[in-house]
């Protein structure tokens, strides 16, 4: 069987929180996204912490200054 050429991803690290060592894929990610994604992304996910998670809840994460592929948690809903 042949393999299909892999295609580049950008990623970045989730640093904490309840997402905490998942992979952010933002590969293509270009224009007004690309630029709101430089200041970081609100996750939502039903993956969540205690009582009030679960569908809905979200995650706020922001690029690191000095390492911007990887993310920290900075609260979440």
């Amino acid at each position: 069987m042949e393999e299909l050429p892999r295609q580049a991803h950008d990623h970045v690290e989730l640093i904490g929180g309840p997402l905490d060592g998942l992979r952010l894929d933002v590969s293509g990610v270009s224009g007004e996204v690309g630029a709101e994604l430089r200041e970081g992304a609100f996750l939502v996910s039903g993956i969540g912490e205690g009582p009030g998670a679960g569908t809905g809840a979200g995650a706020l994460y922001r690029p690191r200054r000095v390492d911007p592929c990887r993310w920290d948690w900075a609260g979440g809903s």
